[in-house]
């Protein structure tokens, strides 16, 4: 297809053919300079394979950079995501504004999914779900680790107390002077846990 750059002009004015632009969203904590071409994006250029590809240019925005100014944007989400992104910048933490209103904290799913992902919030966000509670998503993840901490804190303290009562029958058994494999057979232990047991007494 030719280029015909007078028809296309033409058609931009006319309102039928718009500007593509390139957007790259940064989410670099750093605020380095960002690249604005394919080519900037590489360490190290190769002169052969440069030739083979169009180097694009792109805008590049800087998320945390946009977050400074997060309360210049109209939609009210947006405001909401950029502002943890400034508190994330900031190493503030933004809970307390959940929970006492400051931030309205009711975000889209894709919203909270791009915070989840880019800010590292660990939340309980159910799948059939529009709408996410940032502070009750957060609090029920909290909720939901420390019921699970407990309940391995449980089997833990099982496991440790059953381990302890098998050690205390080996012992009994060792000083009856029974042999491993006999031991093993009356107590259906496995024999590396009789013979670990046998040797740290011996220790």
């Amino acid at each position: 297809m030719d280029y015909d750059s007078r028809r296309y002009k033409q058609l931009f004015k006319q309102g039928k053919m718009h500007r593509i632009m390139n957007i790259v969203l940064n989410f670099d904590k750093s605020l380095k300079k960002s690249p604005s071409c394919l080519l900037d994006m590489f360490k190290n250029s190769n002169s052969v394979v440069d030739k083979l590809f169009f180097n694009y240019g792109f805008t590049s925005l800087n998320i945390y950079e946009i977050a400074e100014n997060y309360d210049k944007f109209s939609c009210e989400e947006l405001q909401q995501v950029l502002y943890l992104f400034k508190c994330d910048r900031e190493k503030r933490p933004f809970m307390e504004d959940l929970e006492n209103g400051t931030l309205k904290g009711i975000l889209s799913r894709d919203a909270a999914l791009v915070c989840a992902v880019f800010l590292g919030l660990k939340l309980e966000i159910e799948d059939n779900s529009e709408e996410i509670d940032m502070c009750k998503a957060v609090s029920d993840f909290r909720r939901k680790c420390i019921k699970i901490g407990i309940d391995e804190g449980k089997k833990i303290g099982i496991e440790k107390g059953r381990m302890q009562a098998i050690r205390e029958i080996v012992e009994s058994l060792i000083n009856q002077n029974y042999g491993v494999r006999e031991i093993c057979k009356l107590i259906s232990v496995p024999f590396e846990t009789v013979q670990e047991i046998t040797l740290s007494l011996q220790n």
